[in-house]
């Protein structure tokens, strides 16, 4: 990054029916034919308009989606991740992956909607499709990715975000937070009074809901799909925006989304262990060692360290050291689930 992505579709979409790109795919156990080099470049995906699309994708979105003839590598790739994921990641965030018979989660499939929606009535000047700083940074592939992958990548970045915020759950949600009561997955500002005006500008108001609302899926993904999109919009990018000096210029409201400076970060990983699982070294008292060891530490740092760490594993970032470990996790996976 669905029937309910979050989506990101989870996000998540990925495609597997007649609009797909390549007719010779990789994926041989399929019984497909050899991999064509070229083929991949002639998707009928960067060929058709991007509303049009849109449309149609929106037609079967609810549908199950399977590595067939006549997917590309790539796209049989994504779909294979995205249930990997939803076997072995938190169970509460299942619904942003792809269940084993290939339908996508509520909260893919819902997210996907919204995002596709914005595709379909802006063509190839949705939001959802343009590459920008810290994309090209953090995966330098997004530029040349299908429509259906670019919306998956920005699921990605939804669940992503849910993570870390509620464990994405909204149940028992309502706690206290930085400016009122925070609420649901994206822990929302809770009173309507507090959230209404991100929804300013936009046709539909999904952030301008009562409290009730804002607790169910729908009401929750609406109003982070509208506060994700407002930022975009404003800044270019969904993260926090830092001039040359690290200094905040302008946040994003997900503090997990405000990347840490290169030297923090370089005092940040001095306080973990080495090792296959690196552990956080903590002082006499069992108090993190970078909050004391490390200039302006406070407990956002972890999470804002994970998540940039996170957005990389994207399997198809495969300049990403981080999306090639999580490739060969995918394929062990496989092969242990085959000779079962």
């Amino acid at each position: 990054m669905l029937k309910s992505f979050i989506f990101i579709i989870s996000v998540f979409i990925c495609r597997s029916y007649t609009l797909a790109s390549d007719p010779n795919i990789l994926n041989t156990r399929d019984g497909a034919d050899a991999h064509c080099a070229s083929c991949e470049k002639d998707s009928l995906a960067q060929k058709i308009p991007a509303a049009v699309f849109a449309a149609e994708y929106l037609k079967r979105i609810d549908k199950p989606f399977n590595c067939e003839n006549g997917i590309s590598s790539d796209h049989c790739l994504l779909i294979d991740w995205l249930k990997f994921k939803s076997v072995t990641y938190s169970k509460n965030c299942k619904d942003f992956f792809m269940h084993e018979d290939g339908t996508i989660g509520d909260f893919s499939e819902y997210l996907g909607r919204l995002m596709f929606d914005d595709v379909q009535k802006n063509g190839e000047k949705s939001m959802f499709l343009q590459t920008n700083p810290d994309f090209e940074k953090y995966c330098p592939e997004y530029k040349s990715f299908d429509i259906d992958q670019k919306i998956a990548f920005h699921g990605w970045i939804f669940e992503l975000t849910a993570f870390p915020e509620n464990n994405c759950s909204n149940k028992n949600s309502v706690v206290k937070g930085v400016y009122s009561m925070a609420a649901c997955m994206f822990q929302l500002n809770y009173p309507r009074k507090d959230r209404y005006w991100r929804s300013n500008g936009f046709d539909v108001k999904r952030c301008d809901i009562s409290e009730k609302e804002i607790l169910t899926t729908e009401g929750c993904i609406g109003c982070a799909f509208d506060e994700y999109k407002r930022k975009v919009i404003k800044d270019g990018t969904p993260f926090g925006v830092f001039n040359s000096a690290g200094k905040k210029v302008s946040g994003s409201y997900w503090a997990s989304q405000n990347r840490l400076s290169q030297a923090d970060e370089k005092c940040l990983e001095s306080t973990y262990t080495k090792g296959p699982k690196p552990m956080q070294m903590k002082d006499k008292k069992g108090k993190p060692l970078y909050l004391t060891k490390c200039k302006g530490a406070n407990w956002e740092w972890v999470p804002r360290y994970k998540f940039f760490r996170r957005l990389q594993r994207f399997p198809l970032c495969k300049s990403r050291p981080e999306a090639q470990k999580e490739v060969t996790d995918l394929e062990v996976y496989l092969k242990t689930k085959i000779q079962k």
